[in-house]
């Protein structure tokens, strides 16, 4: 008698769509669904739908990689890879951009608006001029959008942004040698705090923590998760302890090498140990603990 055969697990048959996504720019980053046989591979220029009119961007990302990044593709789709008329067409939006920008200024300083005009985009469609700013306050220009309107002949659209933002158009290297995240990867901005550079022990220099923009770096974000949880192995600073040698206090940590800074309780000495000469913490520290270090 033949064995019974086991019933072969079947796999999955592949999408008929893949997730590709498309930068355009000021850095901008939409999701789009196409056939699996369109053949749009990373660095191909298309031009594409967006939320009015079509524009021309670069693919960044397809298949697993842009599927796990996408939230929404909002129904937009790929018109068709970008020809050499596309990318003729696109070299030209430059200087037509460089031309809105000096009038964009001139308009600004007759109006007299306090405004500072960061970047022109012309939409490929010639439908639409959008004009970046940074402003302390709000500005009312209404009358600049008509002015500017009357000149150009098309729709105009102002748009106040911050200073995260600016640099996220404007891209740059930062102080790690890097492209800027935001310009390369991230497509949200979190919110960055003091308290996140204290639970990883960080100095307290906003100079050295700012990025390019003079906020907080996002990348204080990305190690957060593994500080919390490895600083719950390590005694606070001010803690007392009993080491080999008697009573210490905490001075500092390093979670990454498991070692403590601390400061003998009798003759004022200081020391580097390892967490396991920590024979057990006698007193929790007081209120009025030193701030972490380096």
């Amino acid at each position: 008698m033949l064995p019974e055969l086991e019933p072969q697990e079947q796999k999955p048959a592949p999408k008929p769509f893949v997730c590709v996504e498309i930068t355009f720019r000021g850095n901008k980053k939409l999701y789009y669904k196409v056939a699996r046989g369109a053949n749009i591979r990373e660095r191909d220029w298309v031009v594409a739908n967006v939320e009015k009119g079509y524009d021309i961007g670069m693919a960044t990302l397809t298949g697993d990689r842009a599927e796990i990044k996408h939230k929404d593709t909002g129904g937009h789709t790929i018109m068709r890879k970008a020809n050499a008329e596309d990318l003729d067409r696109k070299s030209k939006l430059h200087e037509e951009e460089n031309e809105a920008y000096r009038v964009g200024l001139e308009k600004i300083a007759s109006h007299k608006l306090e405004m500072h005009l960061v970047e022109v985009e012309k939409q490929f469609d010639n439908s639409k001029i959008t004009f970046y700013f940074l402003a302390e306050q709000r500005v009312d220009f209404r009358e600049l959008v008509k002015d500017l309107a009357e000149t150009f002949k098309m729709r105009i659209e102002l748009r106040q942004i911050g200073v995260r933002d600016e640099a996220k158009r404007t891209d740059g290297i930062s102080v790690c040698g890097l492209r800027l995240c935001c310009a390369s990867f991230l497509t949200t901005f979190e919110q960055i705090s003091t308290q996140m550079a204290r639970i990883q022990h960080l100095t307290i220099n906003q100079t050295k923590l700012s990025g390019l923009c003079g906020r907080l770096k996002c990348c204080l974000k990305y190690e957060l998760d593994f500080y919390e949880e490895a600083n719950k192995a390590m005694p606070e600073p001010g803690t007392l302890i009993q080491t080999a040698k008697g009573e210490a206090v905490v001075a500092d940590v390093n979670v990454m090498r498991n070692t403590l800074k601390i400061r003998y309780k009798e003759t004022g000495a200081e020391d580097f140990i390892g967490l396991d000469q920590v024979k057990s913490p006698v007193r929790p520290p007081a209120a009025s603990a030193p701030a972490h270090g380096n």
